[in-house]
């Protein structure tokens, strides 16, 4: 079998049948956005894309210095950064945090 192919058993009228899935990693992301009104926006847009799970949204209150225990324990594949935010000092951490 395949890698990333799991079988799923089902049952049909008496009978198994057993069809071939295809296991798919969701990609993690992470919002950090300062206004409320689109984190939100956000969160529910991608709630529905199969392929994403939102595993966090940014507290606005949330320092730099907190970020990077935050991303260690949710692992995101992927930030959604506002541009407010998007600073030098919140990119270093975010290096910092990644590597």
């Amino acid at each position: 079998m395949q890698q990333g192919i799991i079988d799923v058993v089902k049952e049909s009228r008496g009978q198994q049948v057993v069809e071939a899935v295809q296991k798919v990693k969701k990609i993690r992301l992470y919002i950090k956005e300062e206004q409320e009104i689109l984190r939100e926006a956000y969160k529910t847009f991608f709630s529905f894309e199969p392929g994403l799970d939102v595993v966090g949204l940014s507290d606005p209150s949330l320092e730099l210095e907190n970020l990077d225990s935050v991303l260690a324990t949710l692992r995101p594949d992927v930030h959604l950064i506002g541009t407010k935010i998007l600073q030098a000092s919140f990119i270093d951490t975010l290096e910092a945090a990644t590597i």
